[in-house]
């Protein structure tokens, strides 16, 4: 995510941009009338609907499946789950597992990829997991490159990533849940509907800079533009300490053009719009490539 964060849960406006690593998931036949997932989570055993589990590590594979499929299957299936990075960074898994995922099924079923319907389809299953979830992170997901995007009324604008500079993404080393972090700006946003509501308002309106930014390639505006967001992301309180410090200071690094909280906040990353090989203490840090393609399918 790199511009729209809590504005976008409420129709507003979003920059997302998918990154160069990616989740596969591969569909074989499997003997049994039964579906079998493995992942670095372990396996899961699918065989009637008492199996549906979605508080489970495979919760957002299942509700994926359970959309798509019936318990017990025809013909059973293995589906399996690799990643080239950790789940516990918030580079949006959840997004990328469920839009290979309902791929890989429409794949199996001889169905052609329609985009769209994956991103209808993924944004069902998202609500379904968390209770809620705007869609951005599927789109970047499904549609790849950067995408402009808006949920009602719905705004999917693929901008194409040739020439783009590289992101910087430094990890705080914690996490706090999306919903727990709406939560707080729910709860915020009761004591001061005037101030929260404004807020909203200059991060959709940031969203709506950053992509016209985006499309003209002016770097440097859409690093001015993150920098406005993070000043966004502290007035409703989900940048704490550590994030702003880290903000501040991988802006002054030669090559970066702005930084900012990439998602909910209250934890997780800070994403820095350019390149930088200073590092910002004993934090991790990436350099991730916007990555021009979302969903592909291979035959194996």
């Amino acid at each position: 995510m790199l511009l729209g964060e809590h504005a976008v849960v409420r129709d507003g406006r979003a920059l997302v941009a998918a990154i160069t690593p990616r989740i596969s998931v591969e569909w074989t036949p499997y003997k049994k009338t039964a579906i079998k997932i493995t992942s670095r989570f372990g396996e899961s055993l699918l065989r009637q609907p008492k199996d549906i589990d979605l508080k489970g590590p495979h919760r957002f594979i299942i509700a994926a499946i359970a959309q798509q499929q019936k318990l017990p299957p025809e013909e059973g299936f293995h589906l399996k789950v690799t990643s080239e990075f950790s789940h516990e960074v918030g580079w949006g898994s959840s997004a990328a597992v469920v839009a290979a995922t309902l791929a890989a099924l429409a794949k199996a079923s001889g169905k052609p990829i329609d985009r769209p319907a994956l991103l209808r389809q993924g944004r069902k299953v998202i609500r379904k997991v968390q209770g809620t979830g705007s869609g951005a992170d599927v789109a970047a997901s499904v549609y790849g490159g950067l995408v402009g995007y808006r949920l009602k009324p719905s705004l999917i604008l693929p901008i194409s990533c040739q020439d783009s500079p590289p992101l910087t993404v430094v990890y705080s080393g914690y996490k706090t849940p999306t919903v727990e972090v709406i939560k707080k700006v729910n709860d915020l946003r009761r004591q001061y509907p005037t101030f929260v509501d404004a807020i909203f308002k200059a991060i959709d309106e940031a969203a709506m800079l950053g992509i016209t930014a985006t499309q003209q390639k002016d770097w440097k505006r859409l690093g001015e533009i993150f920098d406005i967001h993070q000043g966004c992301m502290e007035a409703l309180g989900v940048s704490d300490a550590v994030l702003s410090s880290i903000a501040y200071n991988l802006r002054k690094k030669i090559g970066i053009y702005g930084a900012k909280i990439s998602g909910a906040g209250l934890g997780d990353c800070i994403v820095g719009l350019g390149h930088t090989t200073k590092r910002i203490g004993d934090y991790k840090y990436w350099e991730m490539a916007i990555a021009p393609e979302g969903v592909i399918i291979e035959d194996c």
